[in-house]
């Protein structure tokens, strides 16, 4: 038997992430909710997310569904499982399904089901997630920044540092880590400077489009309604893509 750890957020999507330990959970229950607590009790922010902390036992596989208003985690084995998703069908519910615990996983549940896990159901049959045998894990802009070339090259294939140092040579071999003032790119200051000038262009843009679009579609009384609806469905992605301020 195991025992993982977890976070739930969910409003109209669903999202798990599982850790090794309470302490990984807490920190990241708090890094998305600063009055999480976790106690298995459900708590709602000022946008109307909801977040459980809890853990599980399991001996072969976790369950995770979203039933209506209620989601639910479950150690069960694959078999079992199907036939519980498959019995959801019929009251509009969706379920995802990991074998087991691996660090960093995660899943979501709503209209495009993403992460770790082995298969979902979305209301009409189950389909393997073809693409969990391909995934790999990718570091943080923080970790990143943190990682010297050779860590960032090893990474990127998914082996450590003396993995990629033993595979393709030695640590100085055909390498240029730096340059001498301690960028990665030959041009990075201005490639930085041109990202910003597009972020800064983009953003204005998307805020001009909000304003000018609501207004012709409700008019000077209701357009601010409009535009509250545009921000809280900005916040919402950069919640579930985990953009943070």
């Amino acid at each position: 038997m195991a025992k993982v750890f977890y976070v739930i957020s969910y409003a109209d999507e669903a999202q798990i992430d599982f850790f090794k330990t309470e302490k990984e959970a807490i920190k990241y229950g708090k890094s998305e909710f600063e009055e999480f607590e976790f106690n298995n009790n459900t708590m709602e922010d000022e946008d109307g997310y909801k977040y459980i902390g809890g853990q599980l036992t399991f001996k072969k596989g976790i369950l995770f569904s979203f039933e209506g208003e209620e989601v639910k985690v479950q150690a069960m084995e694959d078999a079992a499982a199907r036939k519980y998703a498959l019995n959801l069908g019929d009251e509009g519910g969706s379920a995802i399904f990991f074998n087991g615990f691996s660090k960093g996983m995660y899943g979501t549940l709503g209209s495009m089901p993403s992460g770790d896990f082995a298969w979902e159901f979305t209301g009409d049959d189950i389909y393997t997630n073809e693409s969990k045998s391909s995934l790999k894990h990718i570091p943080t802009f923080e970790q990143f920044n943190s990682l010297d070339f050779l860590e960032m090259q090893a990474s990127s294939q998914g082996m450590t540092r003396e993995e990629w140092i033993a595979h393709y040579g030695t640590s100085t071999a055909g390498v240029d880590e730096k340059n001498e003032d301690g960028t990665i790119s030959p041009d990075e200051d201005e490639r930085r400077e041109g990202l910003l000038a597009d972020v800064r262009f983009m953003t204005n843009e998307l805020i001009d489009h909000i304003a000018k679009e609501a207004e012709e579609i409700g008019g000077y009384f209701r357009a601010p309604g409009i535009e509250a609806d545009c921000k809280k469905l900005i916040k919402e992605i950069m919640k579930k893509r985990k953009f943070k301020f």
